[in-house]
């Protein structure tokens, strides 16, 4: 947040207005728009620390950390060393899921200078410098990472494990990942073209795949891993275009589909995926579908979906 005089910084609030205030003044700018804190963005967190991107001016977008004081807030790690930025990437959806015993999995760049050591790569910080490092090298080529998009990096945990998806340098390597937030405990766990979007129901990982388009389940072993639907006419050619949540304990999904436009499906008990209304009939986008991909377009509250969106009309364009 900006308060006019310090740029965008940090904030913490206990929900009062005596309880709000800066957390502190990390970057010298008085500007609210200044390139250098355009990034600066809340990770995750746990019950002791919140993680965050911010710049001070000298380090780049690095990896910071906060206890909820000025004093312990701090910078964990100038990943890519110099006044470059490490470039920290998770998915929309990842964010709240990609912590885990007071851990954060995040994907980064690291290397000094103007040169990457290993490109764009999984990896996992407890907010101290000593405990944040690379997960795995997955792509091996020169500098390339796990390339991808942002979109795409996904973190979730699942029996015990992290699983997220990345790119490698071969198309086996293609794949859903699985670690123990260790080196030697990160290993390809299936290889599949694009997995946008993971979410754990009934005790079961979902997630959907460009392959089909598809959803599919696992229960954390190969052979428990399988495809149960296609995305009737979806278009997953641009990442985040499906996205999932959980309200009344239905499994619902943002699909853009040739048919129908963007609008509201959700997966029923014979593992079908159905249009739950054609909100603006015909291939009009019903639910809106400008918004970023950054952005979770579909939210869950009071056991609800709220989501922005139009009939089409004048009187019927962002209903709720």
């Amino acid at each position: 947040a900006t308060d006019g005089i310090n740029g965008k910084e940090p904030w913490v609030s206990d929900g009062t207005l005596a309880g709000t205030q800066l957390l502190k003044n990390i970057h010298p700018t008085t500007i609210d728009n200044n390139f250098d804190t355009s990034s600066v963005r809340f990770l995750s967190a746990d019950a002791t620390k919140a993680f965050f991107i911010a710049n001070d001016g000298t380090s780049g977008n690095e990896l910071w950390v906060t206890d909820g004081t000025a004093a312990g807030t701090n910078l964990v790690l100038d990943i890519f060393q110099g006044t470059n930025s490490s470039q920290i990437e998770i998915a929309p959806s990842a964010i709240g899921n990609n912590i885990k015993d007071g851990k954060l999995y995040f994907f980064a760049l690291n290397g000094s200078g103007s040169f990457s050591t290993n490109g764009k790569e999984p990896w996992v910080s407890d907010g101290t410098s000593l405990g944040t490092f690379m997960l795995k090298d997955i792509n091996t080529s020169s500098n390339n990472g796990s390339t991808g998009t942002a979109y795409s990096k996904h973190f979730i945990e699942y029996k015990g494990k992290m699983y997220f998806y990345a790119i490698g340098s071969t198309a086996v390597s293609y794949a859903i990942y699985e670690t123990d937030g260790t080196t030697t405990g990160t290993s390809l766990f299936k290889s599949l073209d694009r997995v946008d979007e993971f979410i754990v129901k009934d005790n079961l990982l979902y997630f959907t795949c460009v392959n089909g388009p598809s959803v599919w389940t696992s229960d954390g072993t190969l052979s428990g891993t399988t495809q149960i639907a296609t995305i009737p006419n979806g278009q997953l050619n641009n990442v985040a275009t499906c996205q999932m949540t959980i309200a009344n304990n239905e499994l619902f999904f943002r699909v853009i589909s040739s048919s129908v436009g963007s609008e509201l499906f959700k997966l029923n008990s014979s593992n079908q995926l159905i249009n739950v209304k054609d909100i603006w009939s015909g291939t009009s986008n019903g639910v809106n579908s400008n918004i970023f991909q950054k952005r979770k377009i579909l939210q869950v509250y009071d056991n609800k979906v709220w989501f922005l969106g139009t009939d089409g009309s004048s009187s019927g364009a962002m209903q709720v």
